[in-house]
């Protein structure tokens, strides 16, 4: 680990590398105008169509604000800045992290935390491909077409060069979620930092007018908390029930999560039965300890004891379905279920019952491994 005196030039150091890789040319310490100063730049010397050139502040513990403003508001010569990316060297507090978003205006800002404690294992290239793949298929497709005949296809394959070296995995992932970001944003956050893949998630309402018109480039199908069954058209379920024959889709719970599954084309893709019984626990409910499956590689490191709950979907397990884990409940109800491609999380993954749970490192951990245990050591899911 670096220390906390040359932790700054590590990150360049490794930026430089890593920019050089991609085909950027990289420019340190960049004057800009107002006396602003960025820490690197990477550049295309013609840029391509929308793609930008990439600030990078290495901010640490003291004068991130200031700074921050300074680049984000002043237009340099000879650039088109429309994503800064910038690194801490600590985890930033929720109301310093608000005011970063709101200083930095109209250009789009990234945030890495942490550095300073981060290993030699590439987690900060991961992060940095991460973000830039995350823009690329914002300003894309919905269904993430990223044809050869596009410009920007060149540093996507660059990008999954790359990512191969490290020896990680490109995820694409569809999120079919309640009408709220703020609620869908927890899934779609755990996701996305999880370990050892460069997970992009398109997250978007449960409404047949948003659902993408094909699902072939997407990896992974997450449906959190809402009725699928009433508010998608039939076709589109009958998409969902034969990507689930080859490509793996999660459903977790919440009140949206209806007996309507069991009747739809979706049954066939899931390993529960579900009741559409809702049990709410404000007092909080925790996993049984000797219900627990320690040794599945989705449970591994998540220390489920430390884990409360203020609901859950009741829920039972198909045959040949496994219960990775129970709740200290009455009759003992499931709360995951995996049977081969398709995993059910009983409870929430957003507020109400999910309120605790989706503050913790164990929330994190959990669909870390899911992932990991879905694509590591297998084939390359989407494009």
């Amino acid at each position: 680990m670096p220390s906390k005196n040359d932790w700054p030039s590590k990150v360049v150091r490794t930026l430089i590398k890593l920019g050089e890789d991609l085909g950027f040319r990289c420019k340190k310490e960049k004057p800009l105008k107002a006396g602003a100063k960025a820490d690197l730049v990477w550049y295309y010397p013609t840029p391509i169509g929308y793609l930008p050139s990439i600030f990078f502040e290495i901010e640490s513990r003291t004068a991130r604000h200031q700074r921050m403003i300074n680049v984000a508001k002043v237009a340099p010569s000879g650039y088109s800045p429309c994503l800064i990316v910038q690194i801490h060297s600590d985890k930033l507090k929720d109301d310093e992290q608000e005011y970063l978003e709101r200083a930095s205006g109209s250009i789009q800002l990234r945030i890495i935390e942490g550095a300073e404690k981060m290993s030699e294992s590439g987690e900060l290239e991961r992060k940095v491909m991460t973000i830039i793949r995350r823009f690329l298929v914002e300003r894309e497709e919905p269904e993430f077409d990223l044809s050869d005949e596009k410009p920007q296809r060149k540093l996507i394959r660059q990008l999954e060069k790359a990512t191969e070296n490290l020896r990680m995995k490109f995820v694409n992932v569809l999120h079919v979620g309640e009408d709220s970001e703020s609620h869908r944003k927890h899934i779609v956050r755990a996701l996305e930092e999880a370990e050892d893949q460069i997970v992009v998630v398109r997250s978007v309402a449960c409404n047949s007018e948003m659902f993408p018109h094909s699902l072939e480039n997407f990896g992974l199908l997450v449906i959190s908390d809402v009725k699928a069954p009433r508010t998608l058209k039939p076709d589109q379920l009958q998409m969902i029930a034969k990507f689930g024959e080859e490509k793996p889709i999660i459903v977790s719970g919440g009140t949206g999560l209806t007996a309507d599954y069991n009747s739809s084309p979706l049954n066939s893709t899931l390993p529960a039965v579900i009741s559409g019984r809702g049990r709410w626990r404000r007092d909080g409910v925790k996993p049984k300890k000797s219900s627990i499956d320690d040794e599945h590689p989705i449970n591994r490191g998540v220390n489920w004891l430390q884990v409360t709950l203020r609901g859950y979907n009741q829920i039972k397990e198909k045959e040949g379905a496994k219960v990775l884990v129970r709740l200290e409940d009455h009759g003992d109800p499931p709360l995951l279920i995996l049977r081969d491609k398709g995993l059910v999380f009983a409870s929430d993954c957003s507020p109400d019952w999910g309120t605790d749970f989706i503050r913790t490192t164990e929330f994190m951990k959990l669909w870390s491994n899911v992932l990991s245990y879905f694509f590591k050591g297998s084939q390359e899911q989407g494009p």
